[in-house]
């Protein structure tokens, strides 16, 4: 895998995901190493990581933008691997539970010609919706 371009500000995604592949998750899923934000992974169980660092390579060039070096490095390495000889494994996180917001009874704000906003439940609609 190959972990380029910018990084992002504060989650530090690119080396969230170097850290994770070189040092795990610990008991409460916060990526060991990790200095971006909130670095936790939800719903991942610690077999799932295990397998992830086990089966991919990871390339960290983070920080490259150049589309022509990229392609050179993707030409260069497309071939290098071999498949995984373990069985496929499946991972599935469970679903987020809903938000607790209410559904919108009325638009009592109208914000423009295509949305009004339900100011008890603090939710903007498409005016067509009422």
């Amino acid at each position: 895998m190959l972990v380029c371009g910018t990084e992002s500000r504060g989650h530090l995604a690119g080396h969230s995901l170097l850290a994770i592949h070189e040092n795990g998750i610990d008991e409460q899923g916060r990526i060991t190493g990790s200095q971006g934000a909130i670095p936790f992974i939800e719903n991942i169980s610690r077999v799932a990581v295990e397998r992830f660092q086990q089966q991919v390579i990871l390339l960290d060039r983070i920080g490259l933008n150049d589309r022509e070096e990229i392609r050179k490095l993707v030409e260069d390495y497309k071939d290098k691997g071999e498949a995984y000889p373990e069985e496929p494994m499946v991972v599935s996180a469970p679903k987020k539970r809903h938000s607790s917001f209410a559904a919108p009874t009325s638009g009592d704000i109208i914000i423009s010609g295509e949305f009004v906003m339900d100011s008890k439940a603090g939710i903007i609609c498409s005016a067509e919706s009422f």
